[in-house]
């Protein structure tokens, strides 16, 4: 174990960041996400942001978990974290969730068309860090259009555009900035309407856990 592993595991391993902060890494360290809401992110040569997730409160982030370079750590909100050795026996149950959430964005990915994995994405961050409301299902953090097209890999205008027909279609509201889903079993046909020829991923969503 490093030095700097080493000084991480004492009671000032608990470290607070700011909204928009970035998260230091350090080399043989994951910072388990104690409060708040971090994502991941890196760039492409030409400067485009390809986001690698969002990750809440019993989730870990750290250099040890990236096979890219650049990685990078960026608070969503105020962010309180952890620090833990990568080879501690305590960092285990994080890695495994860790490879479970990784699996299934990578197969929202992988098979959706831009429609329904737009749908999916809002789906698996309303699993995440949503809760039920009277109007339906919030997702408790605050995206851009960008944002999502980051995660999605797909362009501002196509999300944009997205978002209205999903809205016009009854699938889901804004509220405060927040973005509330209406229904967590959309009409299918409408939705591959919006990008046919694809099959569904709506389904394998669904079987995720649901909030009460």
């Amino acid at each position: 174990m490093s030095p700097n592993a080493l000084n991480l595991l004492e009671p000032t391993a608990v470290k607070v960041f700011g909204r928009a902060d970035q998260i230091p890494g350090q080399p043989g360290v994951l910072w388990e996400i104690q409060r708040g809401i971090v994502r991941t992110q890196t760039w492409t040569e030409a400067g485009k942001v390809i986001s690698l997730g969002y990750w809440g409160i019993g989730e870990v982030v750290g250099t040890p978990l990236a096979a890219i370079d650049p990685y990078e750590m960026f608070c969503m909100t105020p962010v309180m974290v952890r620090g833990l050795d990568q080879h501690h026996a305590a960092a285990l149950p994080f890695l495994y969730q860790q490879v479970k959430t990784q699996q299934k964005l990578a197969w929202i990915m992988r098979q959706a068309s831009v429609a329904e994995k737009l749908w999916s994405l809002l789906l698996w961050l309303y699993e995440k860090f949503g809760y039920t409301v009277q109007e339906g299902c919030l997702i408790d953090i605050r995206l851009t259009h960008q944002d999502l097209a980051d995660l999605a890999d797909t362009t501002r205008v196509s999300v944009t555009r997205l978002l209205n027909q999903f809205e016009a279609q009854r699938l889901l509201c804004r509220r405060n900035k927040h973005y509330v889903l209406l229904t967590l079993e959309p009409d299918l046909l409408k939705l591959r309407s919006l990008a046919p020829g694809k099959e569904s991923t709506i389904q394998k969503i669904l079987g995720c856990d649901r909030k009460s």
